[in-house]
């Protein structure tokens, strides 16, 4: 039973995750949540959870193994339409929900995202027309303020699209991560439920081995998330750079201003030769 609560707990915190990230993205004028309703909001997923498991613990009993020492615990249902529903149940509350919860939330968080990421990019790319299409005749000096601009604008769009390739990676990793882990596991109560057979091979009892397997398998979510999470989030990222050695997150911030200055000192360069030489022309 406590291992069962512990895996509807773990997965329904992840569908509240993703609940309130598709909130805070989708209703950005709401108000974030806050630490008491959080403790109310894990309350209730412990209390939900224990109830889907009380099943688990009333039909548990006491059972003695020929040539095993003692006792151990093993459900005893009253027949199997029972079993068969609950795990059907279980199985729709525990993976299927979650599953397309996460899958409806982070599409609409990614739908969401990329239209105004793209709403950035139509901004920057009018901006850069704008610069484009001015008139060759005009100043030095103006001519070298509109180049500034543009590596600018060039700039801001790398950083845009690599926020969105960043986004689309935790999301869509974070829903098919969570789909293969736990598929082997659910799959495998199916296989038990129905055709435990399937699990016999010359005569030999493999059910121990891949139940171990796939709960394994299913078990690396808890592992993964904290990356996809975390990790992958320049925030977190820094902070815990910071916490570990400040001398490298110092070191790091001054090269990407090193790499961004001598990004636009030499465009500059370029622009103000190419003006230079256009002028001797003349």
């Amino acid at each position: 039973m406590v291992q069962a609560v512990s895996v509807l707990v773990s997965t329904f915190s992840l569908s509240a995750i993703a609940i309130n990230r598709y909130l805070l993205v989708n209703c950005p004028y709401n108000h974030s949540i806050s630490t008491k309703q959080a403790t109310i909001v894990a309350i209730i997923l412990w209390k939900f959870s224990l109830l889907i498991s009380l099943p688990y613990a009333y039909y548990m009993g006491l059972e003695e193994y020929e040539g095993y020492c003692g006792q151990f615990c093993s459900e005893q249902w009253p027949n199997n339409q029972i079993r068969r529903g609950y795990a059907l149940i279980v199985l729709a509350i525990q993976f299927l929900l979650p599953f397309i919860i996460m899958l409806f939330c982070y599409f609409s968080i990614f739908s969401k995202l990329k239209r105004r990421n793209n709403s950035k990019l139509k901004k920057l790319n009018e901006r850069q027309n704008i610069l484009n299409n001015e008139k060759e005749n005009c100043l030095i000096t103006t001519k070298i303020k509109n180049n500034s601009k543009e590596n600018i604008g060039e700039l801001n769009i790398l950083l845009i699209n690599k926020q969105q390739r960043r986004t689309t990676t935790i999301l869509a990793s974070a829903v098919l991560f969570f789909g293969l882990a736990w598929l082997p596991q659910n799959v495998l109560t199916m296989i038990i439920e129905y055709d435990i057979q399937l699990l016999y091979f010359k005569n030999n009892n493999y059910l121990y081995l891949f139940s171990l397997i796939s709960h394994s398998i299913a078990m690396t979510t808890n592992v993964a998330n904290p990356i996809l999470y975390a990790w992958l989030n320049p925030t977190f990222k820094e902070l815990f750079i910071k916490t570990v050695n400040p001398l490298t997150l110092r070191k790091r911030n001054d090269e990407l201003i090193n790499q961004r200055r001598n990004y636009v000192n030499n465009n500059l360069k370029i622009s103000l030769n190419k003006t230079a030489t256009t002028i001797q022309n003349i």
